[in-house]
């Protein structure tokens, strides 16, 4: 279980391909755009934030299916290098789609 939620609307959900930098040989990915509101810091508004989320390959059936609804999903993040930050969807987490956006 994550410690960690987002909500949002599932905007995209798409597949990056890349080369392994030490192989060459090509990588594929699936990642997700997710929509929501962040509060500001003064807590009297908010804004709006995309999130490019990677997503393992077992939910990508039910992720394209809930594109243009509000989700609820799991994650994780960890810094890969100064100011960048990598945000995912744990292997083994569950999709709850909540409504239509």
């Amino acid at each position: 279980m994550s410690m960690f939620n987002v909500t949002g609307n599932l905007v995209k959900v798409y597949r990056q391909e890349r080369p392994d930098r030490e192989t060459g040989e090509i990588q594929v990915e699936h990642r997700a755009n997710i929509m929501g509101e962040i509060p500001t810091r003064d807590g009297k508004d908010t804004r709006v934030d995309l999130q490019d989320i990677r997503i393992p390959g077992e939910l990508v059936a039910d992720m394209k299916a809930a594109q243009g609804k509000t989700v609820t999903v799991p994650i994780g993040f960890f810094a890969a290098a100064k100011n960048q930050m990598v945000v995912f969807i744990p292997k083994g987490s569950r999709l709850k789609a909540t409504a239509d956006a």
